[in-house]
């Protein structure tokens, strides 16, 4: 009888370890970005073009460019972390930041457009 407890105790604490090395290994990681355009008065700059590049001499997996929607906004999602220069421009307004993309949160940027003097 002892043994056969230990045995069934045995066999359900490495049932147990199996169970959580394996749900541990299947998280999904996301990267993505939140972009708001406005104009220097605070407005929301709807069609506006956003633009992301990054600074090295390699082959880069940077989402295409987007326009804004009616609140000013697009929505970048990210194979991985990364730095990111970003452009956001309609007609002679523009404004340019750099953005980090983290793992498992949601960046936000506002980018306030103005006319090049």
């Amino acid at each position: 009888m002892k043994r056969t407890l230990s045995g069934i105790t045995s066999l359900f604490l490495c049932l147990f370890m199996v169970m959580t090395s394996l749900s541990s290994c299947g998280v999904d990681h996301f990267y993505k970005a939140e972009i708001t355009v406005q104009d220097t008065q605070g407005e929301v700059v709807e069609g506006a073009t956003v633009t992301l590049t990054v600074d090295v001499n390699a082959d880069d997996t940077l989402p295409d460019a987007q326009t804004t929607n009616a609140e000013g906004k697009v929505y970048f999602s990210f194979d991985n972390v990364a730095i990111v220069k970003v452009t956001a421009q309609k007609g002679d307004a523009t404004a340019e930041s750099m953005l980090t993309i983290v793992e498992d949160k949601t960046q936000s940027l506002t980018l306030f457009v103005r006319d090049r003097d």
